[in-house]
Parts: structure tokens; C-alpha cells; sequence
């Protein structure tokens, strides 16, 4: 699945990038397998990261391993796969940088 998702076709690129362009809230696009897809602009402002270090990246070694949260992980790898990929939970992570951004 990886692979289609590395190279899809132009207009599917394009009009993936015109919605994370329209999301304000901050956004990241994720693997099946956790690593980082794609984020949107909100996000690396949020969190005070930069593409370079965030693409292709899993998600736990965001932000010199930030991400690495125990209920986070468990969001992500049982209650998120057996829920589908709905996600209404809220929670507030509090990294240096962004000074405890909120997380929904």
C-alpha cells in the first residue's frame, strides 16, 4: 500500500495538497505502519518542527522522541486500528517547544 501512496498520480497529488493547504487545525498524515506521510502547515508551526524532520519519519521519534507517549501509542496501535480511523479524543501533550499544544 505504501508504494501507491508514494507515487500517485498528479492530479491526486495536487488535490492532496489543496486540502492539508485548507485545514488549519494541525494535521499530520500518516502510514499504516506510523510514519509520517505528509503534515500541513499548522502542524510544523504547532509543534516548532520542519519537513525535513518530519517526513518519513516514525511518529515516535518526532521532536527528539516527543511523540514517544505511552497512551498516544496505544491510541495509535490498539484502540485505532480496532475503531477505524475516526479520531474524537482530545488530549493535551505538553513539548517545550510549543508550550502545550492541545491534540484532538
Amino acid at each position: 500500500m505504501k508504494d501507491l501512496l508514494e507515487k500517485p498520480p498528479p492530479v491526486q497529488v495536487e488535490y492532496f495538497k489543496d486540502i492539508l493547504r485548507t485545514i488549519r487545525d494541525p494535521l499530520l498524515v500518516l502510514y499504516a505502519d506510523l510514519y509520517v506521510l505528509a503534515a500541513n502547515r499548522s502542524f510544523y508551526k504547532t509543534f516548532k518542527l520542519k519537513p525535513k524532520e518530519t517526513i518519513g519519519q516514525l511518529i515516535y521519534d518526532l521532536g527528539n522522541s516527543q511523540w514517544d507517549i505511552p497512551s498516544l501509542r496505544a491510541l495509535l496501535e490498539t484502540i485505532l486500528p480496532q475503531k477505524g480511523c475516526s479520531m474524537t479524543t482530545k488530549w493535551n501533550m505538553i513539548f517545550p517547544a510549543s508550550a502545550g499544544a492541545p491534540c484532538s
